[in-house]
């Protein structure tokens, strides 16, 4: 990038990624030496919308989690809204799905850290959803980090988020109010993909979706997986998300559950 560009006191280096709902530069800086992320949103016009944007970049900038991408500073203009956020040097899950065939111990690693985000998360009463592969970072140590809460909201607030296709959950297939529900619904299509290393198509998940919306209006049971998870059950708890994920600690269960997978992963690999 030529120039010195700044955004307030951070110097741009280069761009990072382009997408859909705004720019992400690589920036540095200068007081505390140290590098970050910028992300870079075109503010809307009306000002009960701008309102609300910034709400929520105060929301997400209140999780504080090793296993959630921090956000430093929010730095708003008259037309755009910056989003400062820790910078992991590393890859995103979709670059590392495309370039290896994960492990079990790496599936049951990055499931676990997700889990625990969406935990912490949840705690707040926030939903990300839009939870894909795309939105999970890998550092270099091989822990993953959830990041992009941009189209997140409270749960009690009424709306629905726009989502990825491929992880479309049965509340976003009905235009209904996003739970945490929602978002471990997505989990469960992602866990699908890292386990299969085929990504479930947008008619397939979305086909899911409205099936387990269906299931989930005409029965009040739960499903609990004991023991341990062939793909067959992973198939079966994403299809049964509507029924599946109605216990309120179930996040924090997975995290649990994916931890003692990895403990006897270990053990008998040792």
């Amino acid at each position: 990038m030529a120039g010195d560009v700044r955004v307030g006191p951070y110097r741009i280096l280069r761009l990072v990624n382009r997408g859909g709902q705004g720019s992400v530069y690589l920036g540095y800086d200068k007081r505390l030496h140290r590098r970050v992320a910028i992300k870079i949103y075109l503010l809307p016009e009306d000002r009960s919308a701008r309102k609300r944007l910034l709400r929520e970049a105060q929301l997400v900038a209140s999780i504080q989690s090793p296993k959630v991408v921090q956000i430093h500073d929010v730095i708003e203009s008259r037309e755009h809204l910056a989003m400062v956020m820790e910078y992991v040097p590393g890859c995103d899950l979709e670059e590392f799905l495309t370039a290896v065939r994960p492990s079990l111990a790496s599936i049951l690693t990055i499931c676990a850290d997700i889990a625990g985000a969406l935990t912490v998360a949840r705690q707040q009463h926030i939903v990300h959803g839009d939870l894909k592969a795309a939105n999970v970072l890998i550092a270099a140590n091989g822990r993953a980090k959830l990041t992009d809460f941009g189209i997140s909201r409270r749960s009690a607030i009424t709306g629905t988020g726009a989502g990825s296709l491929s992880s479309l959950s049965p509340e976003q297939y009905l235009g209904k109010p996003l739970s945490d529900r929602s978002d471990l619904f997505s989990l469960g299509c992602l866990l699908y993909r890292m386990i299969s290393g085929v990504q479930p198509s947008g008619q397939a998940c979305a086909a899911g979706a409205g099936a387990a919306a269906a299931g989930a209006a005409g029965t009040g049971r739960h499903r609990t997986a004991t023991g341990a998870i062939g793909s067959d059950d992973l198939l079966a708890t994403k299809r049964t998300a509507g029924q599946a994920f109605e216990y309120p600690g179930c996040a924090a269960g997975a995290a649990s559950r994916c931890a003692d997978y990895s403990t006897v992963c270990g053990q008998q690999a040792a």
